[in-house]
């Protein structure tokens, strides 16, 4: 039996149960994701899935409420199935350590290393710049911008939360 995936409202497959028990071990997916039955129309989590023996048939199984989804559901996109040229969703991001972050933006925060580090480019070469083009005499301008970084900011570039 085949299977669909839906993420952020677009739906991948059809994969089978297997192809469903490696994403879930890779990481590709989650256990709490949404996925149907190929034929069936409504959606349960995959954990639910790969732990229930296989449906017969159009089994009907919750789906989530339009109302509680933010609005009418649209209909789904098919895609091709994994190694006919449609390549599966990215795995979730990896998180970046917090500490990490904090330490860098207290001990180098003038050079912007903290922002290097969690993917803000732009404000890392900014701090970078202000402290070099000053020979250091604006580096306290870009040690107290990293000490207030480091008190506000929870989430990297990506929007990953930090660890």
């Amino acid at each position: 039996m085949n299977f669909f995936i839906r993420r952020a409202n677009q739906e991948f497959g059809p994969y089978t149960e297997t192809d469903l028990r490696n994403y879930v071990a890779s990481g590709n997916i989650l256990p709490s994701e949404l996925a149907r039955a190929e034929g069936a129309m409504q959606f349960s989590p995959v954990s639910a899935i790969l732990t229930s023996p296989p449906p017969s048939g159009n089994v009907a199984v919750a789906a989530p409420s339009p109302l509680t989804s933010g609005g009418a559901v649209p209909p789904p996109q098919y895609q091709q199935p994994m190694g006919q040229g449609q390549p599966w969703p990215t795995p979730y991001p990896q998180q970046k350590e917090r500490i990490a972050y904090i330490l860098l933006g207290v001990f180098l925060g003038a050079f912007g290393i903290h922002n290097f580090y969690a993917g803000y480019t732009g404000r890392a070469i900014a701090q970078l710049l202000i402290t070099l083009l000053t020979l250091f005499v604006g580096s306290i301008i870009s040690v107290v911008w990293a000490i207030i970084e480091v008190c506000t900011v929870t989430v990297d570039a990506s929007g990953v939360p930090f660890k």
